[in-house]
């Protein structure tokens, strides 16, 4: 069946269901009947229902799949930490913010150029290069290493949520965070 005699069926049962409808209203119409309008009705709004699941998980698969898209490494993106967490060798941790940990309250990842920048509390810039960009199926991750310190940066690709730890000597960091598309 081709999909204009699929449409033409369907509009031929919607116009039978509509006119016994009709008929039943004004009461025209004998039980043996009134039970096939029945089923002939339910039918009819089930195939509705059905199409307009379909098409609603048709929009949300599309929509997940866009936004996975935004995050993939295809865009570069605008980050912002969000929560803190510094940790001493002795194990003993305590939030800050980023201007604590001089640290740019937002900065840019530029997939192209490999690097992230962002300008810190006194007005300067500050750049790290990403070494080392691994896509798995539902995360992008960052690496690299500077001033003697290790970090690892993932981001997730349905959200643009990120996880970010800081490993060095005498202390390490972890934080949390969320990007945008540029």
């Amino acid at each position: 069946m081709t999909d204009e005699n699929a449409v033409a069926a369907i509009d031929d049962d919607q116009e039978k269901t509509e006119t016994a409808m009709q008929e039943l209203s004004e009461g025209g119409i004998d039980n043996e009947r009134r039970s096939i309008v029945s089923r002939a009705f339910r039918r009819s709004e089930m195939s509705k229902l059905g199409t307009l699941i379909l098409a609603i998980g048709c929009s949300v698969a599309a929509a997940e799949l866009a936004a996975a898209a935004d995050f993939d490494g295809s865009r570069n993106l605008l980050c912002a930490p969000t929560d803190l967490v510094e940790c001493g060798g002795a194990g003993e941790c305590q939030r800050l913010t980023a201007e604590a940990l001089n640290m740019p309250q937002f900065f840019t990842i530029d997939f192209k150029k490999k690097q992230m920048s962002g300008k810190l509390e006194n007005g300067e810039m500050s750049t790290t290069a990403i070494q080392n960009v691994v896509k798995h199926e539902e995360r992008t991750i960052l690496q690299g290493a500077e001033r003697g310190r290790g970090w690892s940066l993932a981001i997730k690709h349905a959200t643009g949520e990120i996880a970010a730890a800081v490993a060095g000597d005498e202390t390490s960091f972890v934080f949390f965070g969320a990007c945008l598309p540029r």
